[in-house]
């Protein structure tokens, strides 16, 4: 692997011939090529820049000699052919006519990996290079793309916002006059998400009607990242008495099926809370009501919810079919509705009889930004395709080192999670190394610390934790990591697989605390999203690791034994992630307590030092 700063060029090798634009898609980051005035396209990265022969790397340009956007994918080990020592004038190979140049900067004298450049034993086989299942995903469907319909006023730039962590990134476009159907609207807060947006149906208007369902109709078929993956069709709870739908809107339901074909449709109820603040006073106002503010409100979200499901019938019978609806509200409180949104489009888009609905599922999954249990559930569906699979017998890590295999394991992982991070922290190999110190902490005990071990009974997991943050408050104050965080890396990160010892209860702690982590950092930064920085993801590690969670887990992975059935480790890493499966409410009160933090005090925008 080559770290430096680097330049990046695609040039033409016949000067009558311009490269008028491009972009350069390295792993999961995507980086936009300038056109110079030669037609050569070129990027500076501000930041370290890896490279390794794993890497994928692809083109996209446009050209003066061709029509359309042309894709290259870029042989990585034609850079690392020939390469030997510290190479000085960097990496460059022609391929079908257009060259593509890393060039680094002289002050750039280290070219190496934290000794994973140890030559593997003679013996040792390796089996190809590892990479990322995530990135086959998002090669065939970089996007996950959605239409909403509605009408101006109805709640959907906040709903848009919050659901996809995109802050007010759309909120222009859903101006009235202002919706092009045909133009996908993207943010640079987060890639794997894009929308289309459509004016609700308006008495007379004939025009925009049949855009919508013409829309719909030619998204339906194409390659899958152009495809439409579902559809939000926008409704405000009306008033008592009011209309539902107008006329035109109930022609789109009763042709559905025609229409729609096999893209998901969803209604979606806007402005629950408005509803339920109408409930609520009603029943204040009851001649027989004592009840008190909470019992009222609970009573209200009832009253709501049955007052909804009786207008959807009508809707239901304009389909001829069930169809799927989601009440929701942007506030704060009801942030739980949201959730139900997305996991039912999930579950919706999984459930299509069509080629590339699983993967559009799990693009799904990390392009919402407000539910963190199917982030987790995102990372199991991934690591069952392959790598978790293989932590019993190995055959996709014989030959590489434990570096080398957490590495691609990581990668999947933080892939998932989606953070707003175009820095790529999480991917930088510092973070890597505290995670895996971490595991080699445990490593290191032989007999579990009860004293690490805080229990749930009398609040001292929760003690601790808020202790902790309470600690750190001081926003001038940087975030100071565990002392394990300073020791020395242990020498089998750098050995091949199968002579280490313990293996599987280094990949299970792995992963288990990698997860804990991004949903620790989730929940700090779940309500901005805004960039992160070394700051916040020192907080995520440092709370975790002084939580009984950590510890917890990895007691109960260090008394792990192969359980009979193929997929004994697989059961105890979800259990353990996805603590509702093993009924343990420590985790989910370590979460809870997390999420009433006053993340303002904590000043997450501050960067500082690993």
């Amino acid at each position: 692997m080559l770290q430096a700063t680097v330049t990046v060029s695609a040039e033409s090798p016949n000067q009558p011939k311009r490269l008028t634009s491009g972009e350069l898609r390295i792993g999961p980051r995507r980086h936009k090529l300038i056109c110079d005035e030669d037609g050569t396209l070129r990027q500076e990265f501000p930041n370290v820049v890896e490279l390794s022969p794993a890497a994928q790397i692809t083109l996209l340009y446009k050209s003066s000699w061709l029509s359309g956007t042309k894709t290259r994918t870029i042989n990585t080990q034609s850079f690392f052919a020939n390469y030997a020592g510290a190479p000085t004038q960097g990496l460059s190979v022609v391929q079908d006519g257009i060259r593509v140049t890393f060039s680094y900067q002289a002050t750039a004298a280290v070219f190496s990996t934290p000794r994973a450049t140890q030559t593997v034993p003679p013996t040792a086989q390796t089996s190809g290079t590892l990479s990322p299942t995530t990135q086959a995903i998002l090669e065939d469907c970089p996007q996950f793309r959605i239409l909403v319909i509605g009408k101006s006023g109805v709640g959907k730039s906040s709903l848009i916002n919050t659901a996809f962590g995109i802050h007010k990134a759309c909120a222009a476009n859903f101006m009235r006059g202002k919706a092009n159907i045909e133009e996908g609207l993207e943010s640079p807060v987060n890639e794997r998400f894009i929308l289309h947006d459509s004016l609700g149906f308006e008495p007379g208007d004939k025009d925009n009607y049949n855009t919508v369902k013409d829309f719909i109709r030619n998204r339906q078929t194409g390659l899958l990242k152009d495809q439409l993956h579902a559809v939000w069709f926008c409704v405000q709870i009306p008033r008592a008495g009011g209309r539902l739908l107008e006329i035109a809107a109930e022609d789109f339901f009763r042709t559905k099926k025609k229409t729609m074909g096999t893209i998901p449709l969803i209604v979606v109820y806007t402005m629950l809370d408005s509803l339920v603040d109408e409930m609520t006073m009603q029943l204040a106002m009851s001649s027989n009501s004592e009840l008190d503010d909470e019992s009222l409100t609970r009573n209200a979200c009832l009253k709501a919810a049955s007052s909804v499901r009786e207008r959807h019938k009508g809707i239901t019978r304009l389909t001829g079919e069930p169809l799927p609806y989601a009440i929701v509200s942007t506030r704060e409180n009801y942030r739980y509705t949201l959730q139900t949104l997305v996991e039912l489009t999930h579950q919706q888009v999984g459930i299509r009889d069509t080629p590339g609905a699983q993967i559009t599922s799990v693009v799904t999954l990390m392009a919402q930004r407000v539910a963190p249990h199917l982030k987790i559930q995102g990372s199991i569906d991934i690591g069952r395709q392959r790598y978790w699979k293989a932590l019993r017998t190995g055959p996709d890590f014989i030959g590489h080192t434990i570096w080398d295999c957490l590495s691609v394991i990581h990668a999947d992982i933080v892939a998932v999670w989606n953070f707003n991070d175009p820095t790529c922290h999480l991917l930088d190999n510092k973070f890597k190394e505290l995670v895996i110190k971490m595991v080699q902490e445990m490593q290191m005990r032989s007999v579990p610390n009860p004293n690490r071990i805080l229990a749930l009974g009398g609040g001292s997991l929760v003690a601790a934790a808020s202790g902790f943050l309470a600690a750190i408050l001081n926003p001038a104050a940087p975030i100071v990591l565990p002392i394990v965080a300073g020791i020395a890396a242990a020498v089998w990160v750098y050995d091949v697989y199968q002579n280490v010892k313990n293996v599987q209860q280094i990949f299970m702690a792995f992963i288990v605390d990698l997860t804990h982590i991004m949903e620790t950092l989730f929940i700090l930064t779940g309500r901005d999203h805004k960039k992160l920085t070394r700051r916040a993801i020192k907080l995520a590690y440092t709370t975790y690791h002084e939580s009984g969670v950590m510890g917890q887990a990895h007691t109960d992975i260090q008394g792990y034994r192969d359980r009979v059935g193929r997929d004994g480790t697989l059961e105890l890493i979800e259990s353990l992630i996805k603590p509702e499966r093993s009924g343990d409410l420590t985790v989910k009160d370590y979460f809870a307590e997390i999420s009433k933090l006053d993340i303002q005090k904590l000043n997450l925008d501050q960067e500082e030092e690993w």
